[in-house]
């Protein structure tokens, strides 16, 4: 992937049922950096957290995103939700799919 015109190359593990994307980058000698990023979905109250942390100690760490990007990053999330929502409804399978 090419973010801010620099190639990152990234292990992404998911885990539906937890509802969690971990990404994970990997460093110039092919072995996984000590920070992953994490997409989540929590339920109780719902709401969409991304957030960096430690792999080993799963401590929050300090993340240099803009806002700007989060919510960018939301968006999408959101839209594609709608649109899975759309398409599990739509009996006939027709309009845009997930």
């Amino acid at each position: 992937m090419t973010l801010n015109g620099k190639c990152i190359t990234e292990h992404i593990y998911c885990n539906p049922a937890a509802g969690l994307v971990r990404r994970v980058a990997l460093e110039k000698d092919g072995h996984e950096g000590e920070l992953e990023i994490i997409s989540a979905v929590l339920m109780k109250p719902l709401r969409l957290e991304m957030y960096q942390r430690h792999r080993d100690t799963l401590e929050r760490a300090d993340w240099p995103i803009s806002v700007q990007l989060a919510e960018i990053a939301f968006e999408q999330v959101v839209s594609l939700a709608r649109a899975k929502q759309a398409q599990d409804t739509d009996a006939c399978f027709h309009g845009s799919k997930a």
